[in-house]
């Protein structure tokens, strides 16, 4: 005789009970929080935080949006803050001394200088033309801030120096003809007394080299790809100097001489009816 189907058992080794169909659904496993120390969720009017410490059951879309401030969360113990600096917004590492402008946080390409800062040195140029009001001192090893604010774009009431984290970077100011070399006030090769822009040998700048690193307590704000700034005095010391035929070599190569290779022919005098 036929067994009802709610009489069936599983058959096999050690299994027996009631069919499937009689068992409790199975249901998916609730995903456990995920702990994120020193995440912010905001912040007030004047930077305070409103919240330290939450936990996220999925933070991919926080790691997409803000890169660089993820990546200081999930590798570090550091705690982060919001803070408005002179109307300009970053994201403070707490006992670090380090600065994260707004777009800063977006954009990975930091996260290497970043990470150089915290845990190692980190190798940062600025190039000064000889016309800048900081060039003597900066040959000398000390790069001074302007002001004493917090960092800003200009630097001209800031306690921060501009730097990059490439050699590149630096070059083109190293080298400039002219610029501002103090807030409102331009100068150049024509301001330098006795300048001989003829002159193979003349100074024309230098790439100064700073170390800094957490460690020993520099503060760096990070403001884009390229672009950083230090507190100020800054220890440095020459990294390239450049003099005039370094940046126009074709201006002082003398011409070639008759006969001589690439030069012009040797004219001596005699023609062809001559011969």
């Amino acid at each position: 005789m036929a067994t009802h189907p709610a009489q069936r058992t599983r058959s096999g080794p050690g299994r027996s009970g009631p069919t499937a169909a009689d068992e409790e659904p199975v249901r998916p496993a609730l995903v456990a929080p995920v702990p994120v120390p020193g995440l912010l969720t905001g912040s007030r009017a004047e930077g305070r935080a409103v919240r330290r410490d939450v936990e996220l059951r999925d933070i991919s879309a926080y790691r997409k949006a803000y890169p660089v401030r993820a990546w200081v969360v999930e590798n570090t113990d550091f705690t982060l803050r919001n803070v408005v600096l002179n109307g300009l917004g970053f994201t403070e590492i707490v006992g670090a001394n380090v600065l994260l402008y707004e777009k800063a946080v977006r954009d990975p390409a930091i996260i290497p200088s970043l990470n150089r800062f915290l845990t190692s040195t980190l190798d940062a140029y600025r190039g000064i033309p000889i016309w800048h009001r900081f060039y003597r001192q900066a040959v000398q090893g000390t790069v001074r801030a302007m002001g004493d604010g917090p960092p800003d774009f200009t630097t001209a009431a800031s306690a921060y120096v501009p730097f990059a984290d490439a050699k590149g970077e630096a070059r083109v100011a190293a080298i400039s003809r002219q610029g501002s070399s103090n807030p409102g006030q331009q100068a150049g090769w024509d301001s330098v007394p006795g300048f001989d822009e003829d002159s193979p040998d003349q100074q024309v700048g230098v790439i100064v080299k700073a170390t800094v690193s957490r460690a020993r307590g520099d503060a760096v704000a990070f403001f884009n790809v390229g672009e950083l700034q230090i507190r100020g005095p800054v220890d440095c010391v020459v990294d390239t100097s450049y003099q005039m035929q370094d940046i126009k070599p074709n201006m002082f190569i003398p011409m070639k001489m008759k006969g001589e290779r690439g030069g012009p022919p040797l004219d001596d005098g005699i023609g062809n009816a001559d011969l």
